[in-house]
């Protein structure tokens, strides 16, 4: 009896074996599950372990090769720290330089205003217009008188050209009247007619009417209008403004 339960149990436990082997070997997955379970964890995005990354690349990357790295140096920041400090340096010397401007401008105008106004300078004014000598020390005190005295003694051009003479210089020298050394007669006088009086312009008009009428007419004028030109040219041409106002009154 004993050897015949054994027997019995012995026979169960195989054939428990046999059925365990078989739910095994029904349960083991075929290729294609593996494969279709494979592909499902690759799929899935909490799996993965490699990312994609796009990236802008150059078709032709040796043409930029002469640029340095900037991965490889800091040239770049060394070139924005180079044109900050230049701009910096050139922003100081351009306001150095309209410190200084300011300051001279200033000494000028302070200048001006100490010697109330800028003055003439004498080396501009002409020594002569054309060949005639306009300098008030090549004239003598009394021009009238000394002219009338040339013309009684036959001297006409040299009366007449010494009554011409000191009146461009009364009107250079007295009257800053702007004339130049290649003024014409006709030029003379119309410049003479924005600084003179009526009188003493009549004047000059009328001696410079009389030197064209001799030297480019050939004419010979009358002595008493030579003489009357004479005696007023001191009391109406002055060598002081001052003067000749008087006499225009």
């Amino acid at each position: 009896m004993r050897l015949l339960e054994l027997l019995r149990a012995l026979l169960m436990a195989l054939m428990l074996g046999l059925s365990v082997a078989a739910w095994a070997a029904s349960q083991e997955a075929t290729p294609a599950q593996v494969d279709q379970a494979r592909d499902q964890l690759r799929a899935d995005p909490n799996l993965q372990d490699t990312q994609t990354q796009r990236r802008l690349r150059l078709k032709n990357p040796k043409a930029f090769d002469f640029l340095p790295d900037p991965h490889a140096s800091g040239w770049l920041k060394g070139l924005v720290r180079a044109l900050s400090e230049a701009g910096r340096l050139v922003v100081w010397v351009l306001g150095g330089l309209l410190v200084l401007m300011v300051v001279v401008s200033l000494r000028h105008w302070l200048q001006v205003r100490a010697e109330g106004g800028p003055k003439e300078n004498s080396a501009v004014l002409p020594t002569h217009v054309h060949e005639l000598d306009i300098r008030p020390e090549s004239l003598p005190d009394q021009v009238g008188s000394v002219a009338w005295s040339l013309w009684q003694r036959g001297e006409q051009h040299a009366a007449l050209s010494l009554l011409y003479r000191a009146t461009l210089s009364r009107l250079v020298h007295a009257h800053s009247v702007p004339i130049t050394s290649a003024s014409t007669e006709g030029e003379c006088i119309q410049l003479a007619q924005a600084s003179l009086a009526i009188r003493p312009l009549g004047l000059v008009e009328q001696i410079i009417d009389a030197w064209r009428l001799a030297v480019y007419g050939s004419r010979t004028l009358n002595a008493e209008v030579v003489q009357a030109l004479c005696q007023r040219f001191d009391s109406e041409l002055a060598p002081s403004p001052g003067s000749a106002s008087k006499g225009a009154l």
